[in-house]
């Protein structure tokens, strides 16, 4: 038999080390229970009786003896029980779900999420082997009311099994950015061996370098993906190199000519601008770099472009050092206990260890303070501009929890000044029309709409708290229960 060479054998010990790595991530992610109850899956007749209807738009609720859905569509509603009687004299052949008076509402959206890189710890005690499983993110979604997300980057797949259910997907393209340009240095330092190569190659394009070509670009525009992302920024960290002007402009032309819409994740203000200005459906962040200037704010408003919140991608460092807020039950509940442990832990010494790479000491103390200022500052004049914001959290970003930093995302808000009302549609019908634009509805509770649904005890327009506390969600045809109850603030 003849025997391997030396490359040979070298190769064959990378393969049995990656083997034996993935193997023992599989059994060392963290303890994740099962958190989700699916009573019905069969998308046969549904009958929700008796519910106060929020439809994602209006202020008032109207009372309702029924809403049917079938298909996962909402067939028809009926305001009076005489009406549902004479639709329905046999209610024995629906499934049929009492709401008590409850309050049922469109499930919320999240505009700009990251699956499959995240443990929800600071980087320097995140490994392959705490990762979130994408399945468990998938769930705590839908435990948070949360069944369509918009994905910033393509799904870091599991190496072993398959996911069942989840919230829907917008899928992103492959991000395309500048050489060695944000996400690449980020990806290099909060994405553990041996996943952060594999992440940057499933994940990135980056242009600009010796084997760039419009060809590459081309290609990634005909992916069957929802939307095409793009990322203009020099500054995670300071003084990296950015996409230009000219090359964002003409990315927005080509993915346009394919019906495919842009998002867009800009720093500084300007570029944001000058996205905006060529077309790019959608900016992913309010800026950090600096703050907008009358002209940018005015255009944004005119063009009514829409702005992605994301109020927590630098407030996690300093809510990681003050410890302050508090976590919430609903964060509490979907954290994994490593991870709360974690982020309950002193971070003086961890933030000293960081180094020269992307989070140093310097960044995490100076620069990112800074950068939660220009971010929160933004949001409040395009407040008082009457810009169009989606809400959104960039989860994947270290100190949030799947599905649980959204509903924190529109608590945020409200403490900005954004009345209850607009919060909720900024979860709900305004990024539903972007999502949806020719039907069904997305977002909203009417006949032929999507039935994203959840069912609450109370009114979320006069106290967003109420939406901790989703009791059913309906969603894809599924309805679907907690499985495990909401922390109280005194649980340990």
């Amino acid at each position: 038999m003849r025997s391997l060479g030396p490359l040979s054998r070298i190769f064959l010990l990378l393969v049995v080390l990656v083997l034996a790595g993935t193997a023992l991530v599989v059994f060392t992610a963290p303890e994740t229970p099962k958190i989700l109850s699916v009573l019905d899956e069969t998308n046969g007749p549904v009958l929700i009786k008796n519910v106060r209807v929020f439809d994602g738009e209006n202020p008032a609720l109207i009372t309702h003896a029924g809403v049917l859905i079938e298909d996962g569509t909402i067939v028809d509603l009926f305001q009076s029980p005489a009406s549902l009687s004479k639709a329905f004299p046999d209610q024995t052949t629906l499934t049929v779900i009492e709401g008590n008076d409850g309050v049922l509402m469109p499930a919320l959206i999240d505009f700009h999420t990251h699956f499959g890189m995240s443990s929800g710890r600071p980087p320097w005690d995140s490994s392959i082997f705490n990762l979130y499983p994408v399945q468990y993110e998938y769930d705590a979604y839908l435990y948070a009311g949360i069944t369509s997300v918009v994905v910033g980057s393509p799904i870091v797949e599991p190496f072993f099994g398959s996911i069942e259910g989840g919230p829907r997907i917008y899928t992103a393209s492959k991000i395309i950015t500048a050489k060695d340009s944000h996400p690449v240095p980020m990806l290099k330092s909060l994405v553990p061996w041996p996943l952060r190569n594999m992440a940057i190659k499933n994940t990135v394009l980056e242009i600009g370098d010796e084997q760039s070509d419009p060809g590459r670009v081309q290609a990634l525009l005909e992916n069957d993906t929802h939307h095409t992302k793009i990322i203009i920024d020099g500054v995670i960290p300071p003084g990296i190199p950015k996409l230009l002007a000219d090359d964002v402009a003409q990315i927005i032309t080509a993915s346009h000519a394919r019906n495919k819409p842009v998002y867009v994740h800009a720093a500084d203000p300007i570029d944001a601008y000058q996205a905006a200005k060529a077309g790019a459906d959608v900016l992913m962040h309010a800026p950090y770099q600096g703050k907008f200037d009358e002209e940018m704010l005015d255009f944004l408003s005119a063009s009514r472009t829409p702005v992605v919140t994301t109020t927590q991608i630098w407030e996690w460092i300093d809510r990681g050092i003050s410890k302050q807020p508090p976590f919430t039950p609903l964060e509490r509940t979907l954290m994994a206990p490593g991870t709360y442990a974690s982020l309950s832990a002193d971070w003086t010494k961890g933030l000293d260890s960081l180094g020269k790479g992307v989070f140093s000491p310097t960044f995490a103390r100076t620069i990112a303070p800074q950068f939660h200022d220009n971010l929160r500052s933004n949001i409040q004049a395009m407040i008082a501009h009457d810009v169009v914001m989606i809400a959104g959290t960039d989860y994947g970003v270290p100190g949030l929890t799947p599905g649980a930093s959204l509903v924190r995302e529109l608590q945020n808000l409200s403490a900005l000044g954004i009345p209850n009302l607009k919060v909720l549609q900024m979860a709900t019908s305004i990024p539903g029309k972007l999502l949806e634009p020719d039907g069904p509805a997305l977002g909203v509770v009417r006949q032929s709409a999507l039935a994203e649904l959840i069912l609450l005890g109370e009114n979320p327009v006069e106290n967003l708290g109420a939406l901790d506390r989703v009791s059913v969600i309906f969603s894809q045809g599924r309805i679907i229960k907690r499985a495990v109850a909401l922390r109280r603030d005194t649980d340990e």
